[in-house]
């Protein structure tokens, strides 16, 4: 496929064709990896790095909701098995 590189507001831009996305399985929203070398600019599909803070993680999270296994519980109540300071 040919495709033209055109003005887009103060950037440039290329269209990319609904074969070529639908081959690709990429779409609208999809994030890409932008690469250039002389003469070519390589697209790879990338996921965002997501940063988020530990309340963020954490919530909505019930800490009541929270049942250890036999083997967590047997290790909670173990005692150091080596030189550890507790």
């Amino acid at each position: 496929m040919i495709v033209q590189i055109k003005k887009w507001g103060n950037s440039l831009a290329v269209r990319i064709p609904a074969k070529a996305l639908s081959i690709s399985g990429l779409g609208e929203g999809s994030w890409l990896e932008v690469n250039s070398l002389k003469g070519e600019i390589l697209l790879k599909e990338s996921k965002p790095k997501m940063k988020y803070t530990l309340e963020q993680m954490f919530d909505g999270y019930d800490e009541n909701s929270f049942e250890p296994s036999q083997e967590d519980r047997e290790w909670m109540n173990d005692g150091p098995v080596g030189g550890e300071k507790i």
